[in-house]
């Protein structure tokens, strides 16, 4: 089964040509405010979290 209704399935792009991107959950930016040109700060994951 196709993942949208009907083929060929749409594609979504940025507007600018961009060299990362950050991937969450549907509405999670909404929950967190965050927008288009928003800064982040990214640390690390421990091997050792549990």
């Amino acid at each position: 089964p196709l993942p949208c209704e009907k083929a060929p399935c749409p594609v979504y792009g940025p507007d600018e040509p961009v060299d990362q991107v950050i991937e969450v959950k549907g509405g999670r930016t909404v929950e967190i405010g965050l927008k288009v040109g928003s800064k982040i700060e990214i640390e690390p994951v421990s091997k050792n979290t549990k």
